[in-house]
This record gives C-alpha cells, sequence and structure tokens, in this order.
C-alpha cells in the first residue's frame, strides 16, 4: 500500500486477498471475511506494521538472538557501532525483524577493520540509514582505497600443536 506494509498471520501467505483501503483504515479480506485491520500508517521511517499474533513461533523466538546480545556484540567494535545497532533494532515494530541486519552487519566485521566499520557508523547515523543494504555500500565507499584487513584478532598460538621446529632435523616427535 504506497510503500507501507501490514502484516497477515502466517497461515494466510500465498493467499490472494482483497484489500479495502480508506484514509484512516486499512483492512485485508480473504474469502470475504475480514482477516485483519490496521489504522492506516503514514510513518515514513517505520513502514512495517505487525501484530505479534500474525508471527510464527519460530520468528517470535529466535534461540541465542536478543537485542542485547546484538548490542553487547556492537560494543566491542566501538561506540559507534552499539549505537548504529540499537537504530537498526529501533527501526522495526518488533526488533526480531532486523535480526538479520545485525546478523550482516556482524559479517561485515570479516572483511572491514574496526576502524572502518565504527567510520560507517557514524556515516550511517548521520544520514538516517538503518538498513544493512544501504550501511553494506558506506562500508565499502568507506573502505575504497584501503587495505581490507579483517577485524578479527590474528589466531593464538596453539601450545598443543607441533611447529615448524618439530620437523627440523628429520626426527618424529611422538
Amino acid at each position: 500500500m504506497g510503500g507501507y506494509y501490514y502484516s497477515v498471520c502466517h497461515i494466510y501467505v500465498g493467499k490472494a486477498c482483497t484489500i479495502r483501503a480508506t484514509i484512516s483504515t486499512i483492512e485485508v479480506f480473504i474469502n470475504n471475511e475480514r482477516i485483519c485491520a490496521y489504522a492506516r500508517n503514514y510513518n515514513k521511517v517505520k513502514r512495517y506494521k505487525t501484530l505479534p499474533e500474525h508471527m510464527p513461533e519460530s520468528h517470535k523466538t529466535i534461540t541465542g538472538w536478543s537485542d542485547e546480545r546484538f548490542i553487547s556484540w556492537a560494543g566491542k567494535i566501538g561506540p559507534n557501532t552499539a549505537s548504529f545497532i540499537r537504530k537498526v533494532l529501533d527501526s522495526r515494530e518488533h526488533s526480531v525483524q532486523s535480526y538479520r541486519a545485525c546478523m550482516g552487519i556482524m559479517r561485515l566485521c570479516n572483511k572491514y577493520t574496526f576502524e572502518t566499520i565504527e567510520a560507517s557508523c557514524v556515516r550511517a547515523i548521520d544520514l538516517n540509514i538503518s538498513s544493512y543494504k544501504y550501511f553494506e555500500m558506506i562500508v565499502k565507499q568507506e573502505n575504497q582505497g584501503k587495505n581490507s584487513n579483517t577485524c578479527v584478532e590474528p589466531p593464538k598460538r596453539q601450545f598443543n600443536i607441533r611447529g615448524r621446529e618439530a620437523f627440523e632435523g628429520g626426527g618424529v616427535i611422538v
């Protein structure tokens, strides 16, 4: 409806429906039965309206994922990343709907430095961006001309693994 999205119960996904839209109301009908109604949304920032009862159980609780987990992870990168992740989580009526975007942002840390991610978060906040797609574009622009070192720590030496020294001199250590 004009760039705005309204949920229906997941059991109706893929079924043909009829929409009745007025200035103040959006109604969804299936087989001439009204299955849901919404006050019409005009908020250009939060374009999605989702009722919790419309989500399948698997979407309501995603094991191991939580707002706190994403904010904690982002805080390890830096304060700008934590602020940006909060913005992404707040961009949807139900923060669970933004978890995939947060996971995508986490994955970008395997490819770019903390400094690049932090600078990109500042820019994204300034531009009022809260989607993974546009954030990824900002990160790529921010990274142009820089080395794309990863922001993961180098592996630590494992003392239970034999190094090159164990094989010098032809002897075998058992």
